[in-house]
Order: C-alpha cells, then sequence, then structure tokens
C-alpha cells in the first residue's frame, strides 16, 4: 500500500464496526458502488466520532438519521481528537472500500471469462 501523503490519525478510540464484514453495497445515481459513506460530529465528550450514513441494510441516511443510528446501536468508525483527524482517516478508509469495491469487480471479471 502507498504512504499516504499525510500520516493517518489513530483513533483515540477505536472503531465497532468491522470493515471487513460490512457487506453494503449502494449503487450512486451515476452508477458507481459505494460501501460506506461517513459523516462526523463532535459530542458532549469533545470527541469527534466517524460514523457511517449507510444504514446496515443498505438505506442511505441523513446527518440526522446517522446520528440516531449511532446513538440506538454504538456502532462507530472511530472516535478522533478533532475533525480534521475524522477527515483525514474517512478518506483513508474511502480509499481502501475503493480497493477492496475494484477487487470484487476484477473476480467476477475473471469468474465470467473462464466461465464463458
Amino acid at each position: 500500500m502507498p504512504i499516504p501523503n499525510e500520516p493517518i490519525p489513530v483513533p483515540v478510540k477505536t472503531g465497532t464496526i468491522n470493515l471487513k464484514n460490512w457487506k453494503v453495497r449502494y449503487r450512486n445515481p451515476d452508477g458507481s458502488i459505494s460501501t460506506i459513506k461517513t459523516m462526523s460530529f463532535s459530542d458532549d465528550s469533545g470527541l469527534e466520532i466517524l460514523i457511517p450514513t449507510f444504514s446496515p441494510d443498505g438505506k442511505k441516511l441523513n446527518e440526522k438519521q446517522a446520528i440516531n443510528q449511532y446513538y440506538a446501536t454504538g456502532k462507530h468508525l472511530g472516535k478522533f481528537k478533532n475533525s480534521t483527524d475524522a477527515t483525514i482517516y474517512a478518506d483513508f478508509l474511502h480509499k481502501n472500500e475503493e480497493k477492496k469495491i475494484n477487487k470484487e469487480k476484477q473476480s467476477k471479471l475473471k469468474i465470467k471469462q473462464v466461465g464463458k
């Protein structure tokens, strides 16, 4: 994996969502696929909480719904000292998920070629 331009911040509290088990696939209006879209917000502790804006069943959530989902489940992608750290980490997650989707596409392409 290439070295990022900025160091990846370490969450103050590790996320409770295991992206290896995250199976959400959301088809965007332009035809592309997203597995995770994130936002962050500051809670009463002063930490910036990174959360998904998709429900586990693939429903796209607005900000209020995503925050409500966090409070209902406690599930998050990490808690950070500030919004900048959360944003850098979110970009890192996005790039990793993009690589995962590209690998999935390549695997499906190979299967189709073998099974012509």
